[in-house]
């Protein structure tokens, strides 16, 4: 039984932002189902059962070259260490998988980022690359890491159903 939900956020012509809460599945699947391009934003809303914000998770980027979406999250310290981010990044993998054209999921972090390197590691990501990013805000070069999963590997891991649990 998840203990989370998945809301999907949306911002109407003038700028005022809405979430929607949809459990794992309905609302959100229409968003994902309306991806056409290269460039886009999905971003998923982790609430607890009791309708407290948890965190969010994006889908921001399609890579034709390894038909991957990037995954990003960001949870709430006063959330770590509860398991939310592995539940929802592999409820949301589940989904994707199961109903999209996507061969591989990529999943990037800051080396120094500890947490994120044992999320990623806890959900079975396979590091890829390596890299340095420059963050103009503290004016300096970052190591990053990159890692992915594919589809037949999230299969031998966790099984894919064909829908959510709503």
């Amino acid at each position: 039984m998840a203990r989370i939900l998945i809301g999907t956020g949306t911002t109407d012509a003038n700028g005022v932002a809405s979430t929607t809460l949809t459990g794992f599945g309905s609302g959100a699947v229409d968003v994902i189902a309306e991806l056409s391009d290269e460039d886009y934003t999905l971003d998923f809303i982790i609430y607890e059962k009791d309708g407290n914000p948890v965190g969010n998770i994006c889908f921001d980027r399609f890579r034709k070259e390894y038909n991957s979406l990037d995954v990003a999250l960001n949870i709430h310290p006063d959330y770590w260490g509860n398991g939310y981010a592995k539940e929802a990044i592999v409820e949301i993998m589940n989904y994707i998988f199961s109903n999209l054209d996507i061969d591989n999921i990529i999943y990037g972090y800051a080396l120094e980022n500890k947490k994120s390197m044992r999320v990623a590691k806890k959900i079975g990501f396979e590091p890829f690359r390596r890299f340095y990013e420059y963050y103009k805000r503290i004016d300096k070069d970052i190591e990053s890491e990159e890692c992915i999963m594919s589809k037949e590997k999230f299969n031998e891991l966790y099984g894919v159903k064909t829908k959510w649990n709503f």
